[in-house]
């Protein structure tokens, strides 16, 4: 059984800290940061969760549902609960606002997973 991963990074402009959290039991994980990130699901059935509360934002992951499908999934739901916290005003025509925070917390969770040596597989 491998150590938890757990990397705190704080996300400029936006003013917001991401803790990026891998485990092979995220389920328990996800409840000890419960004061931080507020109540988790009641279901433990789930291979990766984004969660936030106030200014602190999280992305647990299973270790052995580790795939790049799943980091898309939760940097996607990251990205919308980051620019709903701060009421950011979108330009659907373009979306920047969204791409550019997408392409940052994007690099950094795969930095601090290829930093941290986690093998991420496919979906299919």
């Amino acid at each position: 059984m491998k150590k938890t991963l757990i990397k705190k990074i704080f996300v400029p402009i936006y003013s917001v800290d991401l803790y990026i959290i891998v485990a092979d039991d995220p389920y328990s994980q996800r409840r000890k940061f419960a004061d931080r990130f507020g109540a988790g699901p009641n279901n433990d059935d789930w291979g990766g969760l984004c969660s936030s509360l106030d200014y602190n934002f999280g992305v647990f992951f299973e270790r052995k549902s580790l795939s790049h499908s799943l980091i898309a999934h939760e940097v996607y739901h990251l990205v919308w609960h980051v620019l709903r916290f701060r009421c950011a005003k979108i330009n659907f025509s373009t979306q920047e606002e969204g791409a550019r925070l997408c392409g940052h917390l994007t690099e950094a969770v795969y930095r601090t997973l290829l930093d941290n040596k986690e093998k991420i597989g496919w979906f299919y």
